[in-house]
């Protein structure tokens, strides 16, 4: 009896004991860094880029310290170096990729790194693959945010030339607008001439009476020669003839025999 008692006890203690023991490892373990997580970061790049071990290759620390690496290469060398990588392996082609993107790609560029992020999505090891997921988005990221940036442009460079036919059309309208205008000006001129002429009343000539006019005196033309003949002269007493100077005669006695009848 007293060994069954002793035996519980233990066996309770030991049970216990092993329960605190595995829950702060789950609480610790993400806290400390794994011994191959710290040999990665303490790794050159050129042990980085030469490395073909299968273990390390399926790490997601690994990758990190790959894309490091390839920001840490020089700009101008970025693309020799892409190029002389082996493309056979998912790897490779991975490790390729990454650093052509460091490489200020253009848009053409960028869309083809996106589409062998997305071939490899069935490649890569399931350790591996949320770190491609992640880079796959931040690509189809950027080539919306260049896609609407180049619309933007396209937009803004059709909306200037609309504007500068516009303006076009506005100075072609001024133009027309100070042309009727002056024509405008020049018809209200001659409209405001021709009413001052009305308005001006026109004085009669005054006619002459017969007794202030003139004698109109015969001109000759120009082809006329005849002369006009001069009138005879008026006959004076002595010459005239007495039957001219018995006439007046006959009229005095006339005269003078109508006051002797009156009496």
């Amino acid at each position: 009896m007293l060994g069954v008692a002793l035996a519980v006890p233990v066996t309770l203690l030991t049970a216990c004991s092993g329960r605190p023991t595995q829950a702060l490892a789950r609480v610790m373990e993400p806290v400390l860094p794994s011994i191959e997580n710290e040999d990665f970061y303490r790794r050159s790049c050129a042990a980085i880029w030469n490395s073909s071990n299968t273990n390390q290759i399926q790490m997601a620390a690994y990758w990190l310290r790959v894309s490091e690496c390839a920001d840490q290469i020089p700009f101008k060398s970025r693309r020799e170096f892409a190029t002389s990588l082996p493309t056979t392996t998912w790897h490779g082609q991975l490790k390729k990729t990454l650093v052509e993107l460091r490489d200020s790609p253009s848009l053409p560029q960028r869309r083809r790194a996106l589409d062998t992020l997305s071939g490899l999505r069935d490649q890569v090891p399931s350790s591996v693959l949320p770190l491609v997921r992640l880079w796959r988005e931040q690509q189809v990221t950027l080539i919306n945010a260049t896609d609407e940036r180049l619309r933007a442009q396209r937009e803004m460079k059709q909306l200037e030339m609309e504007m500068a036919e516009l303006r076009a059309e506005r100075q072609t309208l001024h133009r027309r607008l100070d042309d009727a205008e002056q024509k405008l000006r020049r018809l209200m001129d001659i409209e405001r001439q021709l009413s001052v002429r009305k308005l001006v009343p026109v004085r009669p000539v005054p006619e002459q009476d017969d007794s202030t006019k003139l004698p109109q005196l015969a001109v000759p033309s120009v082809g006329d020669t005849s002369v006009d003949e001069p009138l005879p002269p008026a006959s004076t007493p002595e010459q005239m003839t007495p039957d001219q100077i018995k006439e007046p005669q006959a009229d005095d006695t006339e005269k003078d025999s109508e006051p002797a009848a009156g009496r």
